[in-house]
């Protein structure tokens, strides 16, 4: 049974001065019931005939409590690491793919990463390669090198070792000029001589005005202490991105004093793995002591391309 709130006061009263006490508070209980559910479907009651508007309680305003000093949240600001999460970058398409040499990254997987890096997939026209089964070509002319003392700045971006060179140096090929403009060291060497590997190798790399390139090769050996190399390797940088300039170095101690060497036509040997490339692979190797090459050694562990298949390639040796 529901009854209206207007209706149940009114009863109310007339109990009241008629001395019905146990309706009176029926009624009353009725008229509280409604409002409780008015209150519980978030309306307001009506008030009855005997409460007068100014006769309703004030509002007090709700007082903030305090938090708990254990359970404090920390506000969000910029300086907060977690307040604002940085949205991803986009990747920048024009910037080379990242590479090493173990893992997913790895020479096996260079020519997944980029299609920039597809002839790194290519079985033919890739280096290095292993120095065998030679033969003397009589035509190759000795190479002419005009290098002077110049700066010499070592990089480390992972395990590249790169060393830029600043100055005007070249070699000249056939009386065609190639400029160095970087030089970049391998442990253990990538090119093999009759499947066996050198401590090290020095690669000095030259382009064309036309942009062919050539690359000279130097295999360093244990052996003897030579000052200028050991000038070179403790200039090494001590860890990645590191950055390290050597003033004045003379480029042409880099050279062996026989200078005969290997020519075949190849590929650069990290991404995008470019084809031909011109190489010139001295047969004689510069000594260093095992102390001087274990810096190198330690820095990069292992920066070297496996060996790629001569694919039919001539390999050919000059005499002179």
């Amino acid at each position: 049974m529901k009854m209206d709130q207007g209706l149940a006061w009114m009863i109310a009263s007339l109990v009241s001065m008629t001395g019905g006490t146990g309706f009176y508070y029926w009624a009353l209980y009725m008229a509280d019931e409604k409002n409780t559910a008015m209150i519980a479907a978030g309306s307001e009651p009506t008030p009855g005939p005997e409460h007068k508007a100014e006769d309703k309680p004030e509002k007090k305003p709700e007082q903030k409590q305090e938090p708990d000093q254990e359970h404090v949240q920390e506000p969000h600001n910029k300086d907060h690491p977690q307040a604002h999460p940085k949205a991803p970058g986009k990747i920048n398409a024009a910037l080379p793919a990242p590479w090493n040499y173990q893992g997913s990254t790895g020479p096996r997987y260079w020519n997944r990463l980029d299609p920039a890096y597809l002839d790194c997939g290519s079985v033919r026209g890739q280096s290095p390669i292993d120095l065998d089964n030679t033969k003397i070509d009589v035509k190759l002319k000795p190479l002419v090198f005009n290098y002077r003392d110049s700066n010499v700045v070592t990089t480390l971006r992972g395990q590249d070792l790169l060393a830029t060179v600043s100055g005007n140096n070249f070699i000249e090929i056939e009386g065609d000029r190639y400029h160095l403009h970087s030089i970049s060291i391998h442990t253990p060497s990538e090119h093999q001589l009759q499947s066996v590997p050198y401590e090290l190798e020095i690669q000095l790399n030259h382009r064309s005005a036309a942009g062919d390139l050539a690359v000279v090769a130097v295999f360093v050996a244990a052996g003897d202490a030579n000052q200028d190399l050991q000038l070179l390797l403790a200039s090494l940088p001590r860890g990645d991105r590191d950055e390290r300039e050597l003033s004045g170095f003379p480029l042409i101690k880099l050279l062996p004093k026989k200078r005969t060497y290997f020519h075949y036509t190849g590929s650069q040997t990290t991404p995008p793995c470019t084809g031909n490339v011109a190489w010139y692979v001295f047969t004689t190797a510069l000594e260093a002591s095992s102390r001087d090459i274990e810096r190198a050694v330690r820095l990069v562990i292992n920066n070297s391309r496996p060996l790629q298949k001569a694919a039919g390639r001539g390999i050919t040796r000059s005499n002179r």
